[in-house]
């Protein structure tokens, strides 16, 4: 594995967990030392050493115990035989061996030492006389070496780092120790990793006067006194733990979201750029309500047609002979008003004032004859409709002499040809038109019957009597052609004007010109332009929620979280740093949204009539904390990023966008004055309350609704409503502000019942149904909590 780590660590960064110091300090280019949940120290194996180590470790072994024994007796006896008496030197014998001895016969005598408890006696002195003259050794070369330790047969000195050049001397002394074995061996490195790592564990710091403390605790009293002090300090350190927490792992996502691309994409780059999509489409892609002059003309009709002498493009029927006068019948019951003898007024309708089958009497009264229809003469229709030449128009004669009659022969000659006949041109009365039944000339005797009238009539001067003379003509139409009646009078006038005037390079052009949309046509068509940017921000604010999720479920499952919990991270730091570090990146793409409103200058949006800027913006800005703790409370049914994030997405999208529309359609139904359906009305209500808690229905309704906002208004009638009415958006912000807190809380609250195998149990009961199977035993419900290691199920 050290190989492998070896070979592969180039441009890249392992991340190596270990209580093994060794391998750390082989494989490590930097170290990190944790304690009591707290990162205690990081740097290179070799700064860390020199920190904590403060310099270099001597560490001699001592002759053993029974060498020197050996050694002494030897010396005892030597001495015993060349003078017949103990050494002097030997005088006195410690307390632990007096009891020793004692214990080990009370019938010895203390002027009776054999030379075993000679020996015993002696070395005491010898072993002491070496410590001694080793620590000079040791004090004399480097006068700052301090005793380490002092165990059985090995002593160890700390020598400062800068001692080194005093090392030479030092090392040749305890070089004739060895020589004259007084000494076994020695040795001196730098301070190991291990070292480092129980001095980290005990709180040291590496300086003087920690190191003091260390050589302190090396007595009971002083240990006890060390690990107070130290358990003191622990305490003050966890008063800003937390704090201390909740930054690091605010830094964490910081630096993670600056390297994870997929996270800019969803969170920024997405729905700004789909925001934007929505307000150009808005600004430039929407229909024209005020609509443009329409021009008319005969080359729109039988275009396929090729026209020839048989069979014309665009054949046009016509009368040849005599036709009704007058062959409009009006709607008015009484076409002729006659009130002088009450108001003093006389008026007619329809243009009966010139009928023919109106009578003045000579005592005034004025008859009617409804029923009596006049038929005149026509001489001049052929000469008019020959003049008829545009798009292969022409004249189709047709013996005819009512309209009852004409329309028969346009039924029984629309198969005639192979165009369409979309017009006919039937002439009621020309230039030398004659009455029938009087026989007199139709002008003459239609100004006749006027000028009288005129003169009773309160709005009709005589002088406008001869505008009844000239040529008059019906035009009949096929109802398929919406324009074919203008059209085929500007082709008669057209006509008409060509023959008086001689000239066919006479025209006539019709143009319709369509009214402008009234104020309050043009608010609906301004809510029908924005719902594309409202259903666009309603794809794009998704992907927010989406890469909320995929962060937090990516750590569950690589047991980052974990780690972070067991170093002593509560759930209340990580989800705050969470909440704190999502609703802090979700600003970029609010504020490039709010931007891009005033940019495409979007009056649906930041409208500060009916308060429709302070509610979007309200919306938009609690969308954000609301989503977030949402889509945390979410991440705990799922174990893969990439699929918690598309479900979030997909579902969020699914919901601000249905749900909102269904309810607006269901009240729009039910809240028709003519047929209110009190049914629907309460079917929106439940599902707006069901759909409440989700921050996405509240994001979509709020929005939807303001662009709705004059629906709304005639729905509430009240002329002068807000978008802060309970019926547009009031309840969707309370919710949203609400749930921005609720959530995060709910969240921390899972976070704590994951750990408890009991409600964990319960959990997944609920989610696998297996309480629709029988309740489970308690260790069935621990082994489902506490799933076996993989190593341990690959073994069984």
């Amino acid at each position: 594995t050290w190989n492998v780590i070896r070979q592969y660590r180039q441009d890249r960064r392992i991340i190596l967990t270990t209580h093994f110091m060794d391998e750390a300090d082989i494989l490590g280019d930097r170290i990190a030392i944790m304690s009591e949940g707290q990162l205690r120290c990081a740097g290179s194996p070799l700064f860390l050493k020199k920190s904590y180590g403060v310099g270099y470790q001597l560490t001699i072994e001592k002759k053993s115990r029974q060498s020197h024994s050996t050694q002494t007796s030897t010396a005892v006896d030597a001495g015993r035989n060349s003078n017949g008496t103990e050494k002097a030197a030997i005088t006195e014998v410690s307390t632990q061996q007096d009891m020793q001895e004692s214990d080990h016969s009370n019938m010895l005598q203390t002027s009776q030492i054999s030379k075993e408890t000679m020996a015993k006696t002696a070395f005491a002195p010898t072993i002491s006389n070496i410590d001694g003259e080793l620590k000079d050794i040791v004090t004399n070369a480097v006068s700052d070496a301090a005793v380490l330790s002092n165990v059985g047969t090995e002593l160890s000195f700390q020598l400062p780092i800068g001692a080194s050049s005093n090392f030479g001397p030092m090392f040749e002394a305890l070089d004739k120790k060895i020589d004259r074995k007084e000494i076994v061996t020695y040795g001196v490195g730098i301070t190991t990793l291990d070292e480092v790592f129980l001095m980290v564990a005990r709180g040291e710091t590496g300086d003087e006067s920690f190191l003091a403390s260390s050589k302190r605790r090396a007595s009971t009293n002083g240990a006890r006194n060390s690990e107070t002090s130290y358990r003191s300090k622990i305490v003050l350190e966890n008063e800003g733990l937390f704090a201390r927490h909740v930054g690091a792992l605010f830094q964490k996502r910081a630096l993670n979201f600056k390297r994870d691309k997929k996270a800019w994409c969803c969170s920024a780059i997405l729905p700004s750029f789909f925001v934007c999509l929505s307000l150009i489409i808005f600004t430039y892609a929407v229909p024209t309500r005020d609509l443009n002059a329409l021009t008319l003309t005969l080359e729109d009709y039988n275009a396929n047609i090729e026209g020839t002498s048989e069979e014309p493009r665009n054949p046009i029927p016509f009368n040849t002979k005599d036709y009704s006068c007058q062959p409009g019948i009006c709607s008015y019951q009484v076409p002729f008003v006659d009130l002088r003898d009450t108001t003093g007024e006389a008026y007619g309708y329809c243009g009966y004032i010139s009928s023919l089958q109106l009578s003045l009497s000579l005592d005034g009264d004025i008859d009617i004859n409804l029923e009596e229809k006049e038929s005149c003469s026509i001489t001049q229709s052929i000469n008019i409709t020959s003049r008829l030449s545009n798009a292969g128009a022409r004249g189709i004669p047709s013996n005819v002499h009512n309209m009852n009659a004409s329309s028969h022969s346009l039924f029984e000659s629309s198969t005639a040809f192979k165009a369409s006949q979309y017009g006919a041109l039937y002439f009621t009365h020309d230039d030398n038109s004659v009455v029938q039944s009087s026989k007199r000339n139709y002008a003459d005797q239609a100004i006749g019957t006027c000028r009288p009238l005129a003169y009773f009539s309160n709005y009709t001067d005589q002088s406008q009597c001869e505008w009844f003379r000239g040529i008059g003509y019906v035009v009949t139409y096929n109802f398929t052609s919406f324009h074919a009646a203008p059209l085929y009078q500007a082709l008669a006038d057209e006509a008409i004007v060509r023959e008086a005037m001689a000239d066919d390079d006479i025209s006539i052009t019709a143009t319709i010109h369509p009214l402008p949309i009234t104020k309050v046509e043009e608010s609906f068509a301004a809510a029908e332009d924005a719902f594309t940017a409202w259903f666009l921000m309603v794809v794009s604010f998704p992907f927010i929620t989406g890469a909320f999720a995929t962060f937090i479920v990516a750590e569950r499952l690589s047991k980052a979280k974990h780690l972070q919990t067991v170093a002593g991270v509560k759930p209340e730091a990580y989800w705050l740093s969470t909440y704190a570090w999502d609703i802090i990146n979700y600003q970029f793409p609010l504020w490039i949204t709010v931007i891009l409103f005033y940019a495409f200058d979007v009056e649906t949006f930041i409208s500060t009539s009916r308060g429709i800027f302070g509610g979007v913006l309200t919306t938009l800005i609690l969308f954000g904390p609301a989503g977030a703790g949402f889509t945390y409370c979410i991440s705990f049914c799922f174990q893969s990023p990439s699929m918690c994030n598309l479900f979030v997405i997909i579902f969020n999208f699914i919901i601000g966008m249905a749900g909102p529309m269904a309810s607006f359609i269901l009240r729009l139904i039910g809240e028709d004055p003519f047929n209110p359906k009190d049914n629907l009305i309460l079917g929106a209500d439940i599902l707006e309350w069901i759909l409440r808690p989700i921050p996405s229905f509240c994001f979509g309704k709020a929005l939807f609704n303001t662009i709705n906002i004059e629906v709304f208004r005639f729905i509430e009638a009240d002329p002068n409503i807000t978008v802060w009415h309970e019926a547009v958006l009031l309840w969707e912000v309370i919710f949203l502000f609400v749930e921005s807190f609720a959530y995060i809380l709910l969240a921390i609250q899972i976070e704590k019942w994951s750990t408890n195998p009991q409600a964990l149990s319960i959990w997944r009961n609920i989610t696998t149904f297996n309480w629709l199977c029988g309740k489970m035993t308690i260790d069935e419900e621990i082994s489902a909590a506490l799933p076996d290691d993989e190593d341990v199920q690959q073994e069984a």
